[in-house]
């Protein structure tokens, strides 16, 4: 096909990108997770739900899936939420875009993680491709976010002053382990690092709890060490 890169026509130019140029690109994948926060007997929690299938199958991880075309990532992540925790949800604050080509064995698969806070708790139902739904109570104490569900002994420690390569060496630490047909007994995929860096933007920027009375507010702030 004749080159139109540098043609004045938009119309050649866009015939001529898709039939060529953009099959030089490589194309990754993507996907919305999302970090569903609460209060509850003044216990901050975070809900998460346990996976049902490989890769990370039975570990537990933020609720979250792939997109469908034509739809973004906002959208992916409203829904993923009502397919897996059976929960409707607004008020997305992104976290950020996670798009190291490691984070997923699979393919090269990024992913974009929105945080939100609903009060009261809304009861949540597994479904999907979530064995589980359960929320975690979450604490920030000297720069480590503990996570922990007593009911069912469960618990995880987030160390917030570790830096992104310590998360994703200890991501490539997790796949050695299933490709030995080992347990991991960690958060699934990077979820830990998106946690963290959730927390650090929460503690820098509250906005999404500014609806809520100061009482509720203080309680929150206190768990999570934010200083106001």
């Amino acid at each position: 096909m004749e080159d139109y890169s540098k043609s004045d026509n938009f119309k050649d130019f866009i015939d001529w990108y898709h039939q060529v140029e953009r099959k030089a690109y490589p194309k990754p994948s993507v996907t919305a997770d999302c970090l569903l926060y609460t209060l509850e007997n003044n216990q901050l929690q975070l809900l998460l739900i346990q996976r049902k299938y490989h890769p990370f199958k039975h570990c537990f991880c933020l609720p979250g899936g792939f997109c469908n075309k034509n739809e973004s990532v906002e959208e992916t992540c409203i829904r993923e939420m009502k397919e897996e925790t059976s929960l409707d949800i607004d008020n997305l604050q992104q976290v950020g875009f996670f798009s190291k080509e490691n984070r997923d064995l699979r393919d090269w698969i990024m992913t974009c993680a929105f945080h939100t806070f609903m009060y009261p708790k809304p009861i949540q139902k597994a479904n999907d491709d979530a064995l589980q739904a359960l929320y975690f109570d979450i604490e920030v104490i000297d720069d480590v976010v503990y996570l922990s569900n007593k009911e069912h002994d469960l618990s995880y420690n987030i160390d917030l002053i570790m830096d992104e390569d310590y998360f994703y060496e200890e991501l490539s630490y997790k796949y050695q382990l299933m490709l030995d047909n080992k347990k991991v007994d960690s958060l699934a995929f990077d979820h830990d690092y998106i946690i963290k860096k959730s927390i650090r933007l929460l503690q820098n920027n509250q906005s999404i709890f500014e609806h809520l009375d100061d009482k509720i507010k203080s309680i929150i702030y206190k768990k999570l060490e934010i200083e106001v």
